[in-house]
């Protein structure tokens, strides 16, 4: 059935975007000798941290692009739940390409996120035919009180979140506090512009695909949801590296891609009107597998703060970003599989800076 190749292409989807989310972290926050502070190890030799971020910023694009795929093939209230599995593969990668410590309330995490996962795809209904994505559809859509109430809602989220987001990052001193609220704070704003378009690259997708039958392709509808998708997705770009600069993988990825899928299975189910080809039972349990989902969410971080790097630079990479360079380039070291050597968990860059300095100064 074309539902499972929606299935299919939402987890491949996942697992790519995973290995996105790692090689980003891995190339803003992986030690390098003090020799050459501006490169890290990866794939055959030695490459400038930038066209690491940017080989992740790719693998990012195709993540999306795949994503996107499986939405002509499967309701957006499940594939949403289906893509969340990229925590787990998330979890996977980070373990074996940044060294990070897979800890039991993590492991619990990623087993009630599948089993929510599953729940959602279990109830999920087999067609969607009856939810209409011509353009004249969407455009019913967007003008119903629910629809206005339910973006209106979305963007003024993201505003405020901005506001909160750069405020904090002018403060000379930040109360711890406010800093752990950030930690949620930070990811979950990237989650919410995530969330929009995901909301709007369905129905831009869907109403390219089926103007030409009906007739509607110079609708203004359409142009505007690709407008917002791309403004949204451009908007991501500022946010990953706010967001992977300062926290792990395995911290932040499922803060921010649990509210990914709460925004997503909302879109579907209330802009979309996807509860229509649901019935009770089938809502009760999508709800229910929504739950798991986010309970899998909160046991993963409720016992462990979201670990933030580090932010002080090593003195090599500090030495030379008062020479000119882009302090985009700061950051710890760490291991990828076709290097030889080990690489050391993210999370500690400068404290081995400061015991090298000490120990030279004894």
């Amino acid at each position: 059935m074309l539902i499972a190749l929606g299935i299919v292409l939402a987890m491949l989807g996942g697992a790519t975007l995973a290995l996105a989310m790692v090689t980003q972290r891995y190339a803003l926050a992986a030690h390098s000798s003090d020799a050459d502070p501006l490169t890290v190890p990866f794939i055959a030799g030695r490459w400038k941290r930038n066209y690491v971020w940017f080989v992740g910023l790719v693998l990012y694009g195709v993540a999306n692009g795949i994503y996107a795929a499986s939405l002509l093939y499967g309701p957006l209230s499940l594939l949403a739940g289906v893509f969340t599995t990229l925590l787990v593969f998330n979890m996977i990668f980070a373990r074996l390409l940044l060294g990070e410590v897979i800890t039991l309330p993590k492991a619990a995490g990623a087993v009630l996120i599948l089993a929510g996962v599953v729940v959602c795809i279990v109830v999920a209904p087999i067609s969607t035919a009856s939810v209409d994505l011509t353009p004249r559809a969407v455009e019913a859509l967007a003008v119903l009180p629910e629809g206005i109430a339910y973006l209106v809602i979305l963007l003024g989220a993201v505003l405020v979140s901005v506001v909160a987001i750069l405020w904090v990052k002018g403060q000379a001193d930040v109360p711890r506090r406010l800093e752990r609220v950030m930690a949620v704070l930070a990811p979950a704003s990237l989650g919410l512009d995530e969330g929009i378009a995901h909301l709007t690259m369905k129905g831009w997708i869907g109403m390219v695909d089926s103007c030409r039958d009906v007739g509607e392709c110079q609708r203004p509808i359409i142009y505007i949801f690709i407008l917002v998708w791309a403004v949204s997705s451009v908007a991501t770009l500022w946010w990953l590296r706010t967001v992977f600069r300062k926290y792990e993988a395995t911290a932040a990825l499922p803060i921010e891609y649990g509210t990914v899928n709460g925004v997503s299975a909302c879109s579907g189910l209330i802009f979309y009107l996807e509860y229509k080809s649901m019935s009770q039972n089938e809502l009760i349990l999508t709800f229910f597998g929504l739950v798991l989902i986010f309970a899998g969410i909160t046991v993963g971080q409720a016992w462990e703060r979201p670990a933030a790097a580090d932010t002080e630079e090593p003195e090599s990479i500090a030495v030379h970003n008062r020479t000119g360079s882009s302090a985009d380039d700061a950051a710890p070291r760490m291991k990828m599989l076709q290097s030889s050597a080990r690489i050391s968990p993210i999370s500690n860059p400068a404290g081995s800076a400061k015991s090298s300095r000490s120990t030279t100064a004894s």
